[in-house]
């Protein structure tokens, strides 16, 4: 805000201070002061704690005051991170762990552990850019992070990326249940329904745990491939194992 008045026409004599001071000039300029100060006040305030924007920036600032302290390592905080997840603060895990990030930004297990927590709350391309950079940095569970890739791809109905990841899984793990329904899952997604069923009943002949969703997927391949009487089959089969 601009001042109302001309500081240049204030006399500033301290010989004649004293005979100033009770002036009506005099008096007028302390209330004007007083009023820009009072202005500048509220509208600060109103600034920091109206703006919704300005308060994160404020409460960003203040979160990392402890950090800065204390003066942590990347592996301190990745620690707290662990046990902020294990107390269901996902908001303030992620941030523990992007602060490691900044101080050892090639941190694979704070970026998989970042990955899993953008995961659990469906933030799937963040999930999906910090499982990538888990990998760069050499995740140590390579096979598993590639599968949790391709699950964020996935939701992300990216299936035709979900399905290489799928792919890589099995290629490394041929065993791995998981890959075979989820593949399955996203060929059907994709329009590659016998892909999809045969991938499905791949995971069921392997003893996939939760069969109901399996039958229920390879009847939705058949329904979408005009073969009823086999669709009807599989959807009767998973309300067998749904009750």
């Amino acid at each position: 805000m601009e001042d109302n008045f001309n500081y240049d026409d204030i006399d500033f004599d301290k010989h004649k201070r004293g005979k100033s001071k009770s002036s009506p000039k005099r008096w007028s300029i302390f209330i004007i002061e007083g009023i820009i100060v009072l202005v500048a006040v509220v509208a600060g305030g109103r600034f920091l704690f109206s703006d919704p924007a300005n308060q994160s920036d404020l409460q960003a600032t203040v979160a990392a005051q402890p950090t800065q302290a204390l003066s942590l390592t990347a592996q301190d905080l990745f620690d707290r991170a662990l046990i902020e997840k294990s107390e269901r603060l996902t908001t303030s895990a992620i941030q523990s762990l992007t602060y490691a990030l900044e101080l050892d930004p090639e941190f694979a297990a704070a970026y998989f552990e970042r990955a899993e927590l953008y995961y659990s709350d469906s933030q799937y391309y963040r999930a999906e850019q910090d499982y990538e950079s888990a990998l760069r940095y050499a995740y140590d569970d390579t096979v598993y992070a590639t599968f949790r890739l391709g699950m964020a791809r996935f939701h992300r109905d990216d299936y035709w990326n979900a399905i290489g990841n799928f792919d890589e899984v099995i290629e490394r793990d041929p065993d791995y249940i998981d890959g075979y329904y989820w593949r399955g899952r996203a060929n059907i997604e994709f329009g590659n329904y016998q892909a999809g069923i045969d991938d499905l009943t791949r995971a069921l002949d392997m003893g996939y745990d939760e069969p109901e969703y399996a039958y229920f997927f390879i009847a939705t391949a058949y329904d979408d491939l005009g073969d009823y009487d086999a669709a009807i089959e599989n959807y009767t089969t998973s309300l067998t194992y749904s009750s």
